[in-house]
């Protein structure tokens, strides 16, 4: 599972960082692909323990802050437009990051077991990846209400990885695109990517 997160987050690195790049519209076109790049690496590093020993506050504030942009440019996009609901789906991806970085730290009442000591479970569980022993912390029984949020934003996410999957599909059976479009042909693919990457990340943290 960790290779499979991994796979699916550098597509979609490969993906933002080029669009990053590439795209010579609005400045603000270029800063949601960033925040992208941004959360995508920053999986990367949460799957493979790179960091985790660091203060989470940091990570926490800038993705909270990351949605909160995003929410003040869906409140500006035109209501008839789709861009508004993507947004919001935007905002919600930026915290569900932020709600990650907050249970790795700690600072959620109610948690069955952090994301210290998540790597010695479902996704993290390989021979030497056993984090040092001041890190565990002792595993309570039982479903919390921690977890339960964590399976709702796994299906959720689940559910608009599918969403996009099928839109890759349906767009490969189309005809070719006009150039102009052609830089945008690839976005179910990114997409389905990071929605996958992220609902293995909370079908992880379940166990």
């Amino acid at each position: 599972m960790r290779w499979a997160i991994t796979v699916l987050f550098a597509v979609s690195v490969v993906m933002y960082a080029y669009l990053v790049v590439a795209q010579r519209g609005r400045w603000t076109g270029r800063l949601t692909h960033l925040l992208h790049l941004t959360m995508s690496v920053a999986m990367v590093s949460m799957v493979w323990r790179v960091g985790l020993d660091l203060p989470a506050i940091g990570p926490t504030l800038f993705f909270l802050l990351a949605g909160v942009w995003f929410v003040g440019v869906a409140v500006w996009a035109s209501s008839a437009s789709h861009q508004r609901l993507k947004t919001c789906y935007y905002a919600a991806m930026m915290a569900a990051m932020a709600w990650m970085y907050a249970l790795m730290s700690g600072a959620v009442p109610g948690l069955s077991v952090n994301l210290h000591s998540q790597p010695a479970s479902a996704v993290m569980d390989m021979p030497g990846m056993q984090p040092p022993a001041h890190d565990m912390t002792p595993p309570t029984t039982g479903f919390s209400w921690v977890s339960a949020a964590n399976c709702i934003l796994m299906v959720g996410f689940a559910a608009v990885a599918l969403y996009w999957s099928y839109r890759l599909v349906g767009e490969r059976r189309m005809t070719l695109l006009p150039t102009t479009a052609r830089l945008f042909r690839w976005e179910p693919l990114y997409q389905a990517s990071t929605a996958a990457g992220t609902a293995l990340m909370f079908d992880a943290m379940l166990w």
